[in-house]
């Protein structure tokens, strides 16, 4: 059943303090706040010594980020060999690592990318079908490789932003009237899965319900493009 939070008065503060109430009520593990540090490269040195460092400075987990190099779509044994051998020595150190995907926000090609109706355009710009054939082989993809990895973390970005697909084509919908709600139910049955795997999920978009443990306090993407004393600035004005 749809959820309700009715708010008692206008103050902005009481209203906020509220709706945190209600998270932590209905989706508990929204209260996991690990410190995170993200790795911008996934050679072996560089992940090593982030591992060292965490485990030094009391950081829980390391994220091998967007930028990094690391692949995790990529089926060949060694990249699953490599993530292994990342995850064994990060449980070594107390330790906790996983890495970043791109879901929507990108042309896949093939025929698999939503067909929106005429005058509209996907929410990202760009957005695959999630249940294209290129759609079901990624969530396959993501479900084997989180249960053969060790890595405990998943950064999704570009989580599906509700876009339609009127395509005939896909074999996860018969066309425009059920694209929604099988993209809806393949998205969510993969996170509520890896909520019952204990992976967390780092995702940019309201998918508490069903499993996603943080998102961003709100941001722009050019901001991270700033000089660094400029970065801070923002980030303080945020919290």
């Amino acid at each position: 059943m749809p959820y309700r939070n009715p708010f008692d008065s206008s103050d902005r503060e009481r209203c906020g303090l509220a709706m945190r109430r209600m998270y932590r009520v209905i989706a508990p593990w929204v209260t996991e706040n690990p410190l995170m540090m993200h790795v911008r490269s996934a050679d072996g040195r560089t992940v090593t010594n982030a591992v060292n460092q965490c485990a030094e400075t009391g950081f829980e987990m390391v994220i091998l980020s967007f930028g990094s190099g690391f692949d995790l779509e990529n089926e060949k044994p060694e990249t699953l060999a490599r993530a292994q051998r990342y995850a064994a020595y990060a449980r070594s150190k107390g330790i906790e690592i996983g890495s970043y995907s791109l879901l929507a926000s990108r042309r896949v090609g093939g025929g698999n990318d939503v067909v929106m109706p005429p005058g509209q355009s996907p929410a990202f710009g760009n957005s695959p079908c999630l249940v294209s054939a290129w759609g079901t082989n990624y969530f396959r993809r993501l479900y084997q490789f989180h249960r053969e990895s060790g890595f405990t973390l998943l950064e999704h970005d570009g989580s599906y932003p509700g876009d339609v697909c009127q395509s005939t084509q896909h074999p996860g919908h018969h066309g425009l009237a059920d694209s929604r709600w099988n993209q809806w139910r393949a998205i969510s049955d993969f996170y509520k899965w890896c909520r019952g795997e204990g992976i967390f999920l780092n995702v940019p978009d309201h998918y508490f319900l069903v499993g996603s443990s943080k998102t961003g306090m709100g941001y722009r993407e050019s901001n991270w493009s700033l000089p660094r004393e400029q970065q801070v600035i923002h980030t303080r004005q945020n919290i």
